[in-house]
Order: C-alpha cells, then sequence, then structure tokens
C-alpha cells in the first residue's frame, strides 16, 4: 500500500512527464536551465532520480545498492521494471517513496532553495511510509479524531480529474499535476 501520490508519481515517471527542465523546455520552447542540485547536467527524469550527485548520495544510504549500478538502463521505465525485479513489492514501495522523496527535494531546492542532507532524506522516507501504512491500515480512535476528506467520489462509472498548478515568480518554471479517479477513489490512467 502506498500513498496515492507516489503512485500517481511512478506514474507520472513512466510516462517521462515530470516537470523537469528537459521536458518544459520541449513544451515551452525556451531553455530552462540544468539541474537544481548539481548545476551541471541538463535536468531529465534519469538524472534527478539517478545520475545527480545528490541523488547518488540518497542511494548510496538507502538499502538500495542496486540504484547505483543502473546506469546502462535506456530509460527511467525500464531502470523501475529492472529495480523491481530484484526487490519485493514492500522494497519496491519503500524505494518508489524515496524516488518521490528526492523529486520533492528538488522541488524544494528549486522553488524555496531549501537543500536537505541525504542523511535526512534516507531517515524522513522509513518514518513516512511507517505512518502512513499505520494511519491507513488502523481505524483506533487513539490516533485521534478521523478528519472527513475534502475530495468527493464521483458518480460510478465517472472519472473524475482533479488537477493543480504553479507558477514560480517571473513565469518561467511552472508545473502541472492532474490524478484521473474512479468512483472508489482509486487513480486510473
Amino acid at each position: 500500500m502506498l500513498p496515492n501520490k507516489v503512485k500517481v508519481f511512478a506514474w507520472r515517471i513512466c510516462l517521462n512527464a515530470l516537470p523537469t527542465s528537459v521536458n518544459l523546455t520541449k513544451r515551452l520552447k525556451e531553455p530552462l536551465g540544468g539541474c537544481p542540485f548539481c548545476h551541471i547536467e541538463e535536468e531529465d527524469t534519469m538524472h534527478i532520480l539517478l545520475h545527480c550527485p545528490f541523488a547518488r548520495q540518497v542511494w548510496s544510504l538507502s538499502p538500495f545498492s542496486i540504484v547505483l549500478y543502473s546506469f546502462l538502463v535506456p530509460d527511467v521505465c525500464n531502470w523501475l521494471q529492472l529495480v523491481s525485479s530484484k526487490i519485493d513489492a514492500r522494497e519496491f514501495g519503500l524505494f518508489l517513496c524515496l524516488c518521490w522523496t528526492v523529486w520533492w527535494c528538488r522541488n524544494r531546492k528549486l522553488m524555496e532553495g531549501v537543500c536537505f542532507d541525504p542523511h535526512y532524506v534516507v531517515s524522513f522516507v522509513s518514518h513516512y511510509l511507517h505512518s502512513f501504512l499505520i494511519q491507513s491500515n488502523c481505524s483506533d480512535s487513539r490516533l485521534g479524531p478521523s478528519i472527513s476528506p475534502g475530495w468527493q467520489a464521483p458518480a460510478v462509472g465517472v472519472i473524475k480529474l482533479n488537477f493543480d498548478g504553479a507558477i514560480l515568480s517571473g513565469g518561467r518554471v511552472l508545473g502541472v499535476g492532474v490524478a484521473a479517479r474512479d468512483d472508489t477513489g482509486q487513480c486510473v490512467a
């Protein structure tokens, strides 16, 4: 079990739909700069999640040493398939959460100038996923009052699109996210 935002993130990775500077440059026809961490390479999905020195530090501190030996994989979707074939489903969930957190750190660095220590990132992910699993599997009232969801399901057989966007001041960097959900709240492609 994974948070929906991590599932959607993994789906966007496979579609090469993350708003990296390379993808945004293709859409906007205007160069947006390189990697916010190393400032050396162009920022595509493989770079930000695997090749960037920041990401490499995170992976080296994590239990996923296989990732550091994945440089010959031709694209990010094949990379995910390779990793998923080497570990069990629970570990793959942790792996995807770590990918999402590297991306989250990238966004904080780009938008707010905040830098995170790779040790903190690895520690955060295990606590985050553990907390999520406890909250989603336990309805014990001792955990606190339940909060009614802000999201309302569509009618049966209808797909609901939720979307959000952000533009960095000056309008040079933008990001858009879309989630398509069915009447049960499950993300659908």
